[in-house]
């Protein structure tokens, strides 16, 4: 099944400059190849870029699924700025964007052979509007569930590192170079101010011998 929406660009004059296809589709069909194909866009809060994630996924029931990713980045004429491969699409919708496009959320996607199986990698990194790297956050077995704030200083994004037994949320500061991990999960809230609220985080120090979880309610600090 297919579903095509597109993105399309206008000028001052709301005429239109040039339309970029939108395809979504699920288990298209090739002999017995199977292909999935997801697209996603995001428009920063200025109307001046437009982020374009693109994968397809493909094969079958005697075959690993192969994954090809990019993230295009246009101006608002329809301008491709820049792209890079191996863009993991976690989310939806995006959510990666500053609201002037300045600052991007970009989450790159590795695979690595190890103990006779494939291991997938994921790196957190911000980039500018030219597509190059303002901030390197690190390697994770899992990055998810991201948020950059609207004037592009701070965020916050969930992970998971199998090796230590990690899982958590990391918030951190672009300008300062800071992050700030606290593991466990719950609802999260930052201000362009980088002030968090947590809501019920749940810690695994914080189960007690007679099995009584404790949750931490309404905790807030600054990055």
């Amino acid at each position: 099944m297919q579903k095509e929406n597109k993105v399309v660009f206008l000028d001052s004059s709301g005429a239109q400059i040039k339309e970029l296809p939108i395809i979504n589709s699920t288990g298209t069909a090739t002999g017995e190849t199977s292909t999935d194909e997801q697209t996603v866009a995001e428009i920063c809060g200025t109307g001046e870029y437009v982020a374009i994630a693109h994968r397809i996924d493909t094969g079958s029931e005697e075959t690993v699924f192969e994954s090809t990713s990019t993230l295009k980045y246009y101006n608002a004429k329809g301008e491709l700025l820049w792209a890079k491969s191996n863009y993991a699409i976690k989310d939806l919708p995006l959510h990666i964007l500053s609201a002037d496009g300045k600052r991007i959320f970009f989450v790159s996607e590795r695979k690595a052979f190890k103990d006779s199986v494939d291991t997938y990698y994921y790196r957190a990194e911000i980039l500018n509007e030219k597509g190059e790297l303002v901030w390197d956050m690190g390697e994770y077995n899992d990055v998810y569930d991201f948020k950059i704030t609207q004037n592009g200083r701070y965020g916050f994004f969930r992970f998971a590192k199998h090796q230590t037994n990690e899982t958590g949320v990391v918030y951190f500061d672009v300008d300062g170079k800071k992050v700030n991990k606290i593991n466990g999960m719950g609802v999260n809230h930052i201000s362009d101010e980088g002030k968090v609220q947590i809501e019920k985080v749940l810690s695994e120090i914080e189960i007690h011998s007679d099995g009584i979880v404790k949750y931490w309610d309404g905790r807030k600090f600054e990055i």
